[in-house]
This record gives structure tokens, sequence and C-alpha cells, in this order.
């Protein structure tokens, strides 16, 4: 459903007598205190910029990825490494996703979550990550006991947001918009 209709539905069906739309990312400098800054809002399926309390359009523009693109990345990553998710709880059957968000997305959008990070040196890491493998080893338990063992894949899926050409993607990455 569309913002207009949204807001029609709280005057028509609950009588409010006022309504406020707005960009998070603003909501975010009034939230601190300000009204000036730069405010990265990065969601489900896209990021950002503001820039001193408006999103200038004409000079930032969106990135077409954000959350979802990097879950679905790091799906991609875990599928590589041998792991495979089903909402059964075995891991090691085959990969089921169909229409509207299922247990196995939100199981690696949660490791994501917990475990992923952006690292400030991505070529430096990957370096470290391949002489000293088991000091990037972090462990994720599945719903069903077993445990997943993560390395590299935890700054690779986040670097997608600096480096678009990881997903197919032409393009800035974050630190250009």
């Amino acid at each position: 459903m569309e913002k207009p209709g949204k807001v029609e539905i709280l005057f028509d069906k609950f009588g409010c007598q006022g309504a406020f739309v707005a960009i998070q990312a603003i909501l975010a400098l009034y939230t601190g205190g300000r009204t000036t800054g730069i405010v990265l809002d990065s969601g489900d399926g896209v990021s950002h910029a503001v820039d001193e309390g408006y999103v200038i359009h004409h000079v930032i523009s969106p990135l077409e990825y954000a959350g979802r693109a990097l879950t679905d990345y790091l799906l991609a990553l875990l599928t590589e490494r041998g792991y495979y998710f089903t909402s059964t709880g075995n891991v090691l059957l085959r990969i089921i996703v169909d229409i509207g968000i299922k247990a196995e997305i939100e199981i690696v959008r949660d490791i994501k979550e917990k475990l992923c990070f952006i690292s400030k040196d991505f070529v430096a890491d990957m370096r470290a990550c391949a002489k000293s493998p088991t000091s990037y080893d972090r462990t994720y338990e599945l719903p069903d006991g077993q445990v997943l063992t993560v390395r590299s894949v935890r700054f690779r899926c986040p670097e997608v947001l600096f480096r678009p050409s990881f997903l197919n993607l032409d393009g800035p990455g974050l630190q250009v918009i």
C-alpha cells in the first residue's frame, strides 16, 4: 500500500487529526537534536544519504542495494562453502526460497546482523584471514542445534556496500554517495 493510502486510513478509519510522513534519515538527525549533518540510511531495499536535513535528489542518488542484497549475497557465499538452509532444520538439504520471507532467509539475515562487520582494510583482512584463518572464526548455532563456522564471509558480505561489482552491479559504492 502506498503512503497516501496509509495516511487516508489513519484519517478515515482511526480518526487521526494529523499525520507526518518523513524520510527516516532526516528523523534520525532530529532525534539527535540536529538539523544539520550527514546520515546514511541503509535499510532493507535502498541506501541513501541525507545532507543538512534534506535528501538532495539531484546531487545524492540512492543506491538500489542495501540489507536485502547483503543477505542474498551472504546466502550465496555460505552456499559456496557448502552450507544449505531449509526450514525443516536439516542443514544439508536444499535451499527453498519462494514468495515471502522464509525461515532460511531469516537465519541468514540473523547471521549477517550478529557476525558480519565492515572491514577497515578489506585487502589486509583478506590477507590476514588467509594466513591465520581461525582468528576470524565465529560460530552460529542453527535452530536444529548444528553449529556453523564462518570466517572471511563476515567481512566479505558487507564489502559489497563499497564494491558493488561483487554483486555484478555498476555504479558507486557508499563511500562515493
